[in-house]
């Protein structure tokens, strides 16, 4: 598997199990004729696209494509100089024939050494600022986790378990397994 494809399936692993931890949601509706306790001091969930939000989500898929961006620029300049090493391989003089400061004589081997070296500055400062970019998004996470707002609260009613108290101080426990009843769900 080649590294831009390799990347590219560690960062949808990496998003798919981070996006697929949802907020608890309640996995039986009420009884019919139920309703839910209105509760005065309950807060309202936050909106889905605060500003926090929107950024840390942001700033990770930026860091994500620079990451992805900084493989490939470093697969396509290894590619070129594996192409410039077997030209060299191929006719030896022509890569010898070099200038006092180490520049290539050829203007075609040139060419290609610069645009290998500048693919590598490229790279580079991708996989850099990917890094910049996932420290960036790991403080912005941690700041979200910052939120005093406490979620909606949601009861839990078990079907078919009740505890109670009786008269005498005893505490009762029932559990009930409906045999018969088709459930209405």
């Amino acid at each position: 598997m080649s590294r831009p494809l390799t990347a590219l399936t560690l960062i949808g692993l990496a998003l798919g199990t981070v996006a697929g931890a949802h907020a608890q949601r309640r996995a039986d509706p009420l009884p019919a004729g139920a309703s839910m306790p209105v509760d005065s001091t309950q807060q309202h969930a936050p909106s889905p696209l605060r500003p926090l939000r929107v950024a840390k989500w942001t700033v990770l898929a930026g860091a994500a494509g620079a990451g992805v961006w900084g493989f490939i620029r470093n697969d396509r300049a290894d590619e070129l100089y594996r192409e410039l090493e077997q030209a060299c391989e191929t006719d030896r003089l022509r890569c010898r024939d070099r200038g006092p400061d180490g520049v290539y004589n050829d203007p075609a081997l040139e060419a290609r050494y610069q645009e290998v070296r500048s693919l590598d500055r490229d790279s580079h400062r991708a996989l850099l600022l990917s890094q910049v970019g996932v420290a960036a998004s790991v403080v912005l996470f941690l700041l979200d986790l910052g939120n005093t707002r406490p979620p909606p609260d949601i009861p839990y009613v078990p079907r078919g378990l009740s505890v109670g108290a009786a008269r005498d101080g005893v505490t009762t426990v029932e559990f009930r397994i409906p045999l018969g009843a088709p459930r209405s769900d």
